[in-house]
């Protein structure tokens, strides 16, 4: 498995509706992508940033780097920032081989 994650601050105040109004498509965008898995998002309950984290979930490495390159996010990214969301970030991360399972008390 691997994880394309996506950190953002949300947009200013006011252009909360215009945001909102894409969230669906741009999960289905994300979902659209070749070997995706799953998709998760938080919200920072902190006032700092980023404000969001958005997980998405590949069946490979190889998947989640194309998913990265595909022009639907890219264009996903530009709707974004023209919303006024701004610190976009995108990584990619894979389970490390010491700890493949979540680790419990």
């Amino acid at each position: 498995m691997a994880y394309l994650v996506l950190s953002y601050d949300r947009p200013p105040a006011g252009k909360d509706s215009a945001y909102n109004d894409k969230v669906r498509s741009w999960i289905a965008v994300s979902m659209s992508m070749k070997g995706a898995v799953s998709l998760t998002a938080y919200r920072n309950v902190w006032p700092m940033t980023p404000t969001n984290l958005v997980w998405i979930e590949f069946d490979t490495v190889e998947a989640a780097e194309a998913a990265a390159r595909h022009p639907d996010i890219k264009a996903t990214f530009e709707e974004l920032r023209a919303l006024g969301a701004t610190t976009l970030s995108m990584i990619l991360l894979e389970k490390s081989p010491y700890t493949p399972e979540p680790i419990q008390p």
